[in-house]
């Protein structure tokens, strides 16, 4: 991460971003976040608003945060404030040290104009920079590798061939790496990463010590050690294992949260809280630690700083396992929860069946509240089940009258993190029901508008050619900004010719019918040869309904 503190644009007169400018100033990034939150809610037309919200994800490190905040930002501003939002984008790309889609978003920057006064132009210019380094390192002659290059390579095989869950291979191949080699201590971390799970306590136990003893401080390799040593009744080595483990202190933070969970899985709640402590003292805004020290607080029985700490968790964050957890404390109607990062296993049933019985019909939607709907909702989509997030895309559509339903599913559609698969299948159900706007999305990371089109299909089997339709252009908005225009009317064209030539019986499926439709529209966005695949549809089936309309069906 860059050392450079980002400030935000500071306007004349007193407003919320002065405020939240002084907040941040003061080190609470909580309070900025959430009145800028308050906002927004109060006026989601407001671009700037998102702006500044990502700078303030960028101070604190949470690149992922800022790229989403600023996809939304340039899905609500006018075209001439989008070089903000790219010079936004290529930052926080670049410090997630992904220099193509850095790069991408630069260019896009420097093709707008005038780029001088970007917040980020001193992070467009180390790209450059980097970029220049690289070039020339390309250019290096690579000499035959050391005895280390090549004990690397052999640890990387091994390592994939654990995760590939092949550990009598993995045991194997570390066979070759030697106790003088400067990669030993990684390898016997390996080594008791595959006996730990060809449930082998005595050996994870030896090569999890060998590996302490001889360098490595990997969290992982003392969880399983411990768990070993516990498991053999070696007390007296799991004090001393554990005592050399409370006092490593780890830089990365998932190193930081497995230390904190491992703690925590074996009763040294006192010791995590006080690493929590540590921890905050240098950082106050770790979400993930805030999380932690909030939970355990509650085990505590000080349900104050708990509720302090998972709220400021979940500003920080957004995570919905913050909000629900602040939620719980407040009602404070359990004694105490586990210290993991996921819902209680109740709870994670309730919203499955809230789901289901509703997809199913056995319940109405309206006897949930819209507040209930969306938690759910939420915590589905910070998760990655596809099956799920479409379910609920087909449930919020189906209401897309409800404006909260619906801009949580626009939201969605600019999220990086959800699959390119459900965006393009939403944009299909908004078609389908007929929502004819203007939507951003991003695919591949890549920012686009897209204007859903509105065939005018006439009224026989028009539901059947509509989603057949919709089928098309969810796909083909994969590949396409726009210019779909003239395959909407192909489209009814199509029907037209078909209704008259042939009978509804040809049809077989929907993706047939709809690359069908596709290439009668002679569009080319796709090459025909490559269509089939593309719409997943059978070639055979395809052909049959497009000689239908040709040549009409013969006798």
């Amino acid at each position: 991460m860059k050392e450079n503190v980002l400030k935000f644009k500071r306007p004349d007169t007193e407003s919320i971003y002065e405020r939240a400018n002084i907040s941040c100033d003061n080190g609470d990034y909580a309070s900025a976040l959430s009145s800028l939150a308050y906002e927004s809610e109060k006026h989601p037309e407001n671009a700037d608003i998102h702006a500044h919200i990502a700078d303030i994800y960028t101070e604190l490190g949470l690149f992922e945060n800022a790229v989403f905040q600023w996809f939304i930002y340039l899905s609500k501003s006018r075209k001439k404030y989008y070089i903000d939002g790219y010079n936004g984008l290529g930052a926080n790309y670049y410090f997630l040290d992904n220099k193509i889609l850095a790069g991408y978003y630069f260019k896009k920057q420097t093709e707008c104009g005038d780029d001088t006064d970007c917040v980020y132009q001193d992070v467009f210019e180390d790209y450059i920079a980097d970029m220049t380094d690289d070039i020339r390192n390309s250019y290096r002659v690579v000499k035959s590798g050391t005895r280390e290059e090549k004990d690397e390579e052999i640890l990387g095989k091994a390592q994939d061939l654990n995760d590939d869950n092949d550990h009598k291979g993995a045991l194997e191949t570390l066979g070759g790496i030697l106790p003088d080699s400067p990669v030993y201590a990684r390898a016997a971390s390996e080594k008791a990463r595959a006996e730990f799970f060809l449930g082998d306590d005595a050996a994870t136990a030896e090569y999890a010590e060998t590996a302490i003893e001889h360098g490595d401080n990997d969290p992982y390799t003392y969880a399983i050690g411990l768990s070993s040593l516990e498991c053999l009744g070696r007390e007296e080595d799991f004090k001393e294992f554990y005592g050399k483990f409370r006092k490593e202190r780890y830089s990365e933070p998932s190193d930081v949260y497995k230390q904190l969970g491992t703690m925590c899985d074996f009763g040294f709640e006192k010791d995590a809280a006080a690493l929590a402590d540590e921890i905050l003292s240098v950082n106050p805004n770790d979400a993930n630690v805030c999380f932690i020290k909030g939970i355990l607080s509650y085990n505590f029985g000080d349900r104050n700083s708990a509720r302090s700490f998972l709220s400021k968790s979940y500003i920080l964050s957004g995570s919905p396992i913050a909000k629900y957890y602040s939620a719980e404390v407040a009602a404070g109607t359990e004694d105490r929860f586990p210290v993991v990062f996921d819902l209680p296993e109740r709870e994670t049933e309730e919203r499955l069946n809230i789901i289901k019985s509703i997809f199913e019909e056995n319940e109405s939607i309206e006897n949930y509240s819209e507040k209930r709907l969306l938690d759910v909702a939420e915590w589905i989509f910070a998760g990655n089940n596809q099956s799920l997030q479409t379910v609920v895309g087909i449930l919020f559509i189906l209401r897309s009258d409800n404006e909260k339903f619906l801009g949580f599913i626009l939201k969605q559609l600019l999220s990086p993190v959800i699959s390119d698969e459900v965006k393009h299948k939403f944009l299909s159900m908004l078609c389908e029901r007929g929502y004819n706007e203007r939507v951003s999305v991003v695919y591949a990371n890549i920012f686009k508008k897209v204007k859903i089109p509105a065939p005018e299909f006439a009224e026989e089997n028009g539901k059947l050619f509509g989603q057949a339709f919709a089928f098309a252009f969810g796909r083909l908005s994969l590949v396409r900004d726009g210019g779909f225009e003239k395959f909407a009317e192909k489209a009814a064209e199509f029907q037209k010719e078909f209704l008259k030539k042939s009978s509804i019986e040809k049809i077989k499926s929907i993706p047939a019918l709809a690359c069908a439709m596709y290439l009668y529209s002679d569009t080319n966005y796709v090459k025909e040869t490559m269509s089939y695949g593309f719409f997943s549809a059978d070639e055979k089936e395809v052909k049959e309904l497009l000689l239908s309309v040709i040549d009409g069906d013969r006798e």
